[in-house]
């Protein structure tokens, strides 16, 4: 992000409805990211965003930016990989590290899936797979949505390849049950982002392709050549509404 104080505007796109949202006082930066979603207690629809600077979460209902407390110390942000923060049982979830920023002791890395319940804002942990926590190099992590499922994607350099793997977490908390959905060595594709996964199991992920170097979409079975290039945005998988922005802000 180039712009420290960006416009935020909160759209949906099957009614091509949008709205302005209040300004953050807060300066944005490149790690900056952003997790939408609804909390039942409240009835309200809130947007977490997380940065360096600072953790905010806006109620559209009071239409104002407020800081909240950073996730527990010791944790940074590891977000490159990770889209937008995951909404998951009522609670946004990112991937975190032991590592402060700038260290060049990538080994020591400490990785964890960091919660934060929309309700009771309050900072929590999901255990993650044993094969992540057992990672050293150079490892890409991120986390996704597929099927309401909590997924977490890992890119790592093996023997020259780049190893893509994914893993859901089918029962929610319970870290016996993370079940890997698909494994790929490719010397010509790094840096996955999981997108949407079809009925019949296919996978639709954004990656780097060499040797261009740029983004683009493909499947779990082979290029998508039928789609345009990702981009440096990517997609987006959403569920159609007919709710408007306008209603939501008070």
């Amino acid at each position: 992000m180039t712009d420290r104080h960006p416009m935020h505007l909160l759209w949906n796109p099957s009614i091509r409805e949008s709205v302005v949202l209040p300004a953050s006082e807060f300066e944005a930066d490149e790690f900056t990211r952003y997790g939408f979603g609804y909390d039942s207690t409240s009835g309200d629809y809130k947007i977490l965003r997380i940065c360096d600077e600072s953790n905010q979460i806006l109620a559209l209902k009071v239409s104002s930016w407020r800081k909240i407390n950073k996730h527990p110390h010791g944790v940074y942000n590891a977000v490159t990989r990770t889209h937008s923060l995951a909404f998951v049982r009522e609670a946004f979830h990112w991937i975190g590290n032991s590592r402060e920023r700038g260290s060049r002791h990538s080994s020591s890395i400490e990785y964890s899936l960091v919660s934060f319940s929309i309700s009771k804002e309050m900072y929590g942990e999901i255990p993650l797979p044993e094969e992540i926590l057992s990672l050293v190099g150079i490892v890409f992590v991120g986390v996704s949505v597929l099927d309401g499922m909590l997924c977490v994607h890992v890119t790592k350099n093996l023997r020259g390849f780049e190893t893509l793997k994914l893993w859901a977490l089918k029962d929610y908390g319970i870290k016996e049950s993370w079940s890997a959905l698909f494994t790929m060595e490719d010397p010509l594709i790094y840096r996955f982002i999981s997108r949407y996964r079809f009925a019949d199991g296919e996978l639709l992920f954004s990656c780097i392709h060499l040797p261009s170097d740029e983004p683009v979409f493909r499947t779990s079975s082979g290029p998508f050549l039928s789609w345009p290039d990702a981009g440096y945005v990517g997609g987006v998988a959403y569920t159609e509404s007919l709710i408007s922005p306008r209603s939501l802000i008070y």
